[in-house]
């Protein structure tokens, strides 16, 4: 598992209209809405964490394999840093 730490950019605003929650960078102009999954990798993304974290995260929370829970956190972060609304913490 890779212990890249990961952190959210600043300038974003979040919504939560009718049980979803939405994510709109100010910087990029990019948005996306997250399901519950993504969002509680966002969540746990409020001060910069590793990814082997982010998985725990989801793992105990959705009592599902690391190697699931890896995946989803791979393709969360990968969608997330594509919007610009995440990096790699330095």
């Amino acid at each position: 598992m890779n212990e890249r730490r990961w952190q959210r950019l600043p300038d974003f605003v979040s919504t939560e209209p009718e049980g979803s929650h939405v994510i709109f960078s100010i910087a990029s102009g990019n948005y996306i809405a997250l399901n519950s999954s993504a969002n509680a990798i966002w969540e746990a993304l409020a001060d910069p964490v590793s990814e082997a974290t982010l998985v725990d995260v989801l793992a105990g929370r959705y009592e599902v394999d690391r190697e699931t829970a890896a995946a989803a956190v791979t393709r969360t972060l990968r969608s997330l840093a594509e919007l610009e609304l995440v990096k790699a913490a330095a």
